[in-house]
């Protein structure tokens, strides 16, 4: 979506300012203050407009300068000299500013690319590390609290984490029950762990974060492997019981769903592939998940079962 530049600099301050954020705390969907420094060379101070996210009641604001090789001037003036001028709409207040390291920049990264996703794209583009600045103290009656997904995310997840043991449990009997046999079950199982990996190599490589739509995505993964699992032993089945011999039949199983199974891959990468170019600040990460999991999953189910299956089985 294309951003509305209507209002930048200088003409933002003003704006800001003249109506105490009822134009320009809102600009582009992220919320935005007003932070001045004392200029590290003139003395003088120095007012711009920056986005921020809440965290407590602390404001994170991220010296980003999209993606730039060198810091913005705010961010040296600010180094050189802390104490710092804020207005968030038509509060004002004098703060401390300080530029947060290690894990506590990883929490905070994450809060402020909640409001503004393409920070994620910034880092990409530079070689520097982005400083992440907070302990901007919000003024009295102001609050953050975690709402919206969020929220919603935080109450789903103890319950996902609750049934899912009991879920795996019923998947691995409804896969028994099939096919009434402990080994053909445990060969399917023992794909998933691999494909997972390709996952994550998927979603560390991309830079993604792992979410709760990464958890959703993974589980979507796990479906469709077993899926594929499940159509490529029965096919052996199927080949055993018309009388070929037993290395026969998985070599002709192989290569029977090879099609079917890699045009299944191909348009669901396909499908998921938009939400990865256009980076989707929601299903990013769980589009990464299917789309990296499912092609390395893919050659392990043609690969990787066949040969499980002829160990397991001592295929001759």
């Amino acid at each position: 979506m294309a951003l509305d530049l209507s209002l930048l600099g200088d003409a933002h301050v003003a704006k800001y300012r003249e109506t105490d954020g009822e134009v320009g705390f809102i600009w582009n969907g992220a919320t935005c203050l007003l932070l001045t420094t004392t200029g590290c060379a003139s003395g003088e101070p120095r007012t711009v407009p920056l986005i921020f996210a809440a965290d407590g009641d602390r404001c994170i604001v991220v010296a980003s300068k999209g993606g730039a090789p060198d810091h913005p001037h705010w961010y040296r003036n600010l180094a050189a000299n802390p104490t710092v001028d804020v207005q968030v709409k038509g509060d004002r207040y004098r703060a401390t500013a300080r530029t947060v390291e290690g894990a506590e920049r990883d929490r905070c990264w994450s809060l402020a690319n909640a409001m503004w996703p393409s920070y994620d794209d910034y880092a990409k583009r530079t070689t520097r590390v982005i400083p992440v600045v907070e302990q901007l103290a919000l003024p009295d009656g102001y609050r953050w609290e975690v709402g919206g997904e969020i929220e919603q995310q935080q109450e789903t997840m103890p319950k996902l984490s609750r049934y899912m043991p009991h879920c795996g449990f019923m998947i691995v009997l409804l896969l028994i029950w099939q096919f009434n046999s402990f080994r053909r079950a445990l060969i399917i199982v023992m794909t998933l762990p691999l494909a997972f990996c390709g996952a994550f190599f998927g979603i560390s490589a991309m830079g993604a974060p792992f979410d709760f739509f990464a958890i959703l995505g993974l589980l979507s993964l796990a479906g469709i492997i077993i899926n594929n699992g499940i159509v490529l032993i029965d096919r052996i089945d199927v080949e055993q019981a018309a009388g070929r011999p037993l290395r026969e039949a998985v070599i002709e199983a192989a290569v029977a769903r090879f099609r079917p199974i890699w045009m299944t891959t191909v348009t669901t990468l396909l499908g998921v592939m938009p939400l990865i170019i256009s980076h989707d600040p929601v299903f990013y990460s769980l589009a990464i998940i299917i789309g990296s999991g499912l092609v390395f999953g893919t050659l392990l189910t043609l690969g990787v079962v066949p040969l499980f299956y002829a160990v397991l089985f001592r295929v001759p």
